[in-house]
């Protein structure tokens, strides 16, 4: 990021990078997780491509603002930036238009609970994304679409769905899909009572992750267990969640948070039947994910 800062100061501001470094700072701030600095590089982006006519740019820059407060949770006005990307690109069927009609529908139906406004807007991604014939972005709106369907008790549609996501995926050699439609799966299976699948969703999630994030899983497992010879108080289901309270932590690990309340649930339906093995084992699936 500062190396993008010392770009953009050198630069005069009609340079024709100028715009192009603007997003990719945007994009560098996303991924280091300063949210508001990435809002304030993607407006400043957009106000750049809209002053050269680069719609397709200032709607890619719209989307990237609208992505910055899905992340700090105001959704009012995510919603806002990315229905002014559509705006943007009302007369283009890109790909840029599917992925922003895919998190617009993950935004409304799952973070606004208007979940017949968001399955329109999924629908929509899918068939923009069949038209295109990119494996990829088929991969992505079938996730999409095929989640919003679980998540509304749709299992024997939605969890097709996520299938063939999943297929598309792993055709396209594009493992962060493939780990996003794993974890779809995963609670999709648990929900109908498939727990064989689920845990071969779980390790396939695991093999779709980099070696990077591998090695600080295995880290956190540690943590985990170091932390599980403490002695601990309150009841003993408290006593047997614990353990991976250090390491519950939603901000850095959205999916691993996620996938840990998975467990915690079934444990608490049968909490007898999990050994503190049990717990680690699940630690070495879930975290290196």
């Amino acid at each position: 990021m500062h190396h993008y800062h010392t770009a953009l100061d050198l630069l005069d501001q009609q340079d024709h990078h100028r715009g192009s470094l603007l997003l990719a700072l945007g994009e560098a701030a996303l991924t280091a997780g300063a949210e508001r600095e990435a809002v304030q590089a993607f407006e400043a982006a957009q106000t750049w491509f809209t002053h050269n006519t680069d719609v397709v740019a200032a709607a890619r820059a719209a989307y990237g603002q609208g992505r910055a407060w899905a992340r700090l949770e105001d959704h009012a006005a995510a919603q806002a930036a990315f229905e002014q990307a559509l705006t943007l690109l009302h007369e283009h069927a890109c790909s840029e238009r599917v992925q922003i009609l895919a998190d617009l529908a993950t935004l409304l139906a799952v973070s606004l609970g208007k979940h017949t406004e968001g399955m329109a807007y999924g629908q929509q991604a899918l068939e923009l994304a069949r038209q295109l014939g990119k494996g990829r972005l088929e991969a992505m709106a079938n996730r999409v679409v095929g989640n919003l369907l679980v998540r509304s008790n749709e299992l024997p549609t939605g969890i097709p769905l996520l299938e063939r996501a999943l297929t598309l995926a792993l055709a396209a050699n594009d493992p962060a899909e493939a780990a996003e439609c794993c974890a779809c799966l995963t609670m999709a299976y648990f929900w109908s009572g498939q727990m064989h699948s689920m845990k071969e969703s779980l390790l396939r999630r695991m093999e779709s992750t980099s070696c990077a994030t591998y090695t600080r899983g295995w880290q956190d497992a540690r943590l985990a267990r170091e932390t599980s010879r403490k002695p601990s108080s309150g009841s003993p289901r408290q006593r047997r969640l614990s353990p991976l309270w250090p390491v519950l932590n939603p901000g850095r690990f959205s999916s691993r948070y996620a996938a840990f309340l998975l467990f915690a649930s079934m444990c608490m339906r049968q909490p007898k039947s999990i050994s503190r093995r049990q717990w680690l084992s699940f630690a070495r699936w879930a975290l290196v994910c």
